[in-house]
């Protein structure tokens, strides 16, 4: 592959983040949206879980606008690139090793 197709190959990607970057931002705020997306209710009508989704709503949305800022330059903007990888794959590491951790937990509740 060609410089030329990396590059479209990078923007591609980028531009699938922002898609489903959008697609998720919405679904923090619109319930419903959540609800088909997941199969299960967003917050219950508990006012505290619909507060942090509005935050996690709102970090996404600038998530996603840097993410739409790098795909268009994202040669000229590979630090910027890197760094929004980087929790990315921090926190798909760290979602996984939880899991395998034995602490308290819906399947493992003896340990409380």
């Amino acid at each position: 592959m060609d410089n030329y197709g990396k590059l479209r190959t990078i923007k591609a990607v980028c531009w699938l983040g922002v898609a489903a970057d959008c697609l998720w931002t919405v679904a923090l705020v619109h319930p419903d949206l959540f609800l088909f997306l997941t199969g299960r209710p967003s917050g219950d009508g508990d006012l505290t879980i619909r507060l942090v989704e509005g935050i996690g709503a709102s970090l996404m949305a600038g998530w996603t606008l840097l993410l739409a800022w790098t795909a268009r330059e994202p040669i000229e903007r590979r630090a910027v690139l890197a760094f929004t990888a980087m929790p990315l794959v921090a926190g798909y590491f760290w979602g996984g090793s939880n899991r395998l951790s034995p602490g308290p937990g819906p399947d493992n509740m003896d340990s409380i």
